[in-house]
C-alpha cells in the first residue's frame, strides 16, 4: 500500500469514528427522552407540531444506523455522503429557526447541551468537514473485511435504541432534578412559603398520572406528621388545572403549579420527587411517590 493510500486510509478511519461518536452521543442521549427532543423540534417552528413526535423518533433511528455503518465502515462513501446530507439538514433548519427568532432549546445533543444558535451551525459545520474529508478519502475505497457482516450484527442494537432509551436509568443525565441542585429559584405559583424553607417535601404532578394518584395517602401521612419536611406539590400545568387537580384529590398539603415547559427540564415521568434542605435537592425519588417511613422526621 502507497503512502497516498495509506493516509486515505488513516482519514477514513478517524473520520468515521469520530462522526460515530457524535452520532452515538446525539441518538443516545436523544432517545432517553424523545418527548423532550419532540418539544424542541416543535419550538423551531419549521415544521408542523403533529409531525414532532415522528420526527423525533425517526431521526434517533436515522442516527443510530449511522453509527453502526461508520463502525463498521460499511460502504464508507455512501454512508460519509448520508452523515454530510443531515448535517446540512440540521444546519438548515437550525439557521431558519435562528432567522425566526425560534432558537429555543437549540442543539443536536439534548436539551442539557442547549446552546447559541451560532455555537450549533459551528459545531455541525465541523462535523461536515469530518464527514466531507470521510467522503473525500473514501473514493475507490470498498470497505473493510467483513465490514456487512458487522453492520447487520450492529444494526438490531441500533434499532433497538429509540425502542429501550425512554426506559434506561439515566434521568441524572437528561434532568437537573438531581442531589446537589438548588432550586430555590424555581418559578412556581401559588406556595404559601419558598422552597428554601427549612426542609421540602417537594412533589412534581400532573394529569393522567396513576402514580401521582396512588402516592396521596402516603403524601398526606407525611404532611400530617409533626416534624416531617412540609410538602409542597407541584403541578405542570396552568394555574386553573392546578385548581382544578386539587378540588378532585384535596390534599393535605399546599399546591403550586408551573407551566409544563417549565417544569419538564426536571424529569423524564411524573411524578418527580424530592426532599430539598434550605432549596437545595438532597435526595430524589424518581417515578413514585416515597412511603412515609423514607422521608423521616427531622
Amino acid at each position: 500500500m502507497g503512502r497516498a493510500a495509506s493516509v486515505r486510509r488513516l482519514v477514513v478511519v478517524v473520520a468515521a469514528l469520530g462522526l460515530a461518536v457524535v452520532w452515538g452521543s446525539a441518538a443516545f442521549l436523544k432517545s432517553l427522552d424523545p418527548a423532550a427532543f419532540a418539544e424542541q423540534i416543535t419550538r423551531h417552528h419549521v415544521s408542523p407540531e403533529a409531525w414532532s413526535s415522528a420526527l423525533a423518533w425517526l431521526f434517533v433511528g436515522i442516527e443510530a444506523v449511522l453509527v453502526a455503518a461508520h463502525l463498521s465502515f460499511w460502504r464508507p462513501r455512501l454512508v460519509f455522503l448520508a452523515s454530510g446530507l443531515l448535517l446540512l439538514g440540521f444546519i438548515a433548519v437550525t439557521a431558519v429557526a435562528w432567522a425566526n427568532g425560534n432558537t429555543e432549546g437549540c442543539g443536536c445533543f439534548g436539551r442539557l447541551a442547549a446552546r447559541h444558535p451560532r455555537e450549533v451551525i459551528l459545531e455541525d459545520l465541523g462535523f461536515l468537514l469530518m464527514a466531507g474529508a470521510g467522503f473525500w478519502a473514501s473514493a475507490g475505497h470498498p470497505g473493510f473485511r467483513r465490514s456487512g457482516v458487522v453492520f447487520a450484527a450492529l444494526l438490531p442494537l441500533a434499532v433497538a435504541l429509540p425502542i429501550a432509551g425512554p426506559h434506561l436509568p439515566f434521568d441524572s443525565l437528561v434532568t437537573t432534578f438531581n442531589p446537589g441542585e438548588d432550586l430555590t429559584d424555581l418559578a412556581v405559583d401559588d406556595l404559601p412559603q419558598g422552597l428554601d424553607e427549612g426542609q421540602v417535601l417537594l412533589v412534581l404532578v400532573g394529569p393522567d398520572c396513576a402514580s401521582c394518584d396512588a402516592g396521596l395517602e402516603s403524601l398526606n401521612q407525611i404532611a400530617a406528621t409533626d416534624g416531617a419536611p412540609t410538602v409542597i406539590a407541584v403541578y405542570a400545568g396552568s394555574r386553573a388545572e392546578a385548581r382544578s387537580w386539587a378540588l378532585d384529590h384535596v390534599p393535605g398539603f399546599a399546591v403550586g403549579s408551573a407551566p409544563e415547559k417549565v417544569l419538564r427540564q426536571y424529569y423524564r415521568k411524573l411524578p418527580q420527587v424530592g426532599l430539598l434542605s434550605e432549596g437545595k435537592l438532597v435526595r430524589v425519588w424518581r417515578g413514585v411517590i416515597p412511603a412515609p417511613a423514607d422521608v423521616s422526621p427531622g
